[in-house]
C-alpha cells in the first residue's frame, strides 16, 4: 500500500556493489570533475582510461582509485579545445551505460569498465558512478520509469 517494499529493494540496491551488466549513469556531483578529462575517451576511442599524464614524452594513463596503469599505444594525443566541448557536460547527466568489468583492489572493488551508449568504454572510479534501477510501470505510457539512485561508497 505504502510501497514500502519498493522501498526496501531500491535500498537494498544501494548497498550492493555494482555488478557487470548493472546499469549506470554519472553521479550529477562527479559530472563537474570528470567531464573535461571524459572528452579524451570521447575524441579518441582507443582511450579507455581518462586519467592521462606525459612523461619523458611518453603518453601513459593511471587510474586515481585503483593505480592500475597503461601505455596507450594507439590512443593519439589531440590539441583539445575544451570550451568547444562545454556541451558534454550537460549530456553527460543524462548518459547511460552498462558496467563491463569490475576491477578490484585488495579484494573491494574500486573501478568499473563502463560501456556507454555514444560507444566509448571508459575505466572509471565507482563513486563517480550511480546505478539507474527501474522503479515501477508508468501505467499512463507502458513503459518503465527509470530512477537513478547513487551508488553509496
Amino acid at each position: 500500500f505504502y510501497g514500502i517494499s519498493e522501498l526496501a529493494n531500491l535500498c537494498r540496491t544501494l548497498k550492493e556493489p555494482l555488478k557487470v551488466n548493472d546499469q549506470v549513469q554519472w553521479r550529477r556531483d562527479a559530472i563537474d570533475d570528470y567531464w573535461k578529462i571524459y572528452v579524451k575517451c570521447v575524441v579518441d576511442t582507443t582511450l579507455y582510461m581518462p586519467f592521462t599524464f606525459e612523461r619523458n614524452s611518453h603518453f601513459l594513463s593511471k587510474c586515481i582509485a585503483c593505480d592500475e596503469s597503461y601505455d596507450p599505444k594507439c590512443a593519439n594525443i589531440y590539441d583539445i579545445n575544451i570550451d568547444d566541448w562545454s556541451a558534454l557536460a550537460h549530456h553527460m547527466k543524462t548518459m547511460k551505460g552498462v558496467v563491463v568489468q569490475v576491477r578490484n583492489k585488495a579484494s573491494s572493488p574500486t573501478c568499473c569498465i563502463v560501456k556507454w551508449e555514444n560507444g566509448s568504454q571508459v575505466h572509471l572510479p565507482r563513486t563517480a558512478l550511480r546505478r539507474v534501477t527501474i522503479e515501477k510501470v508508468d501505467t499512463l505510457n507502458h513503459a518503465p520509469a527509470v530512477r537513478s539512485v547513487s551508488q553509496q561508497i
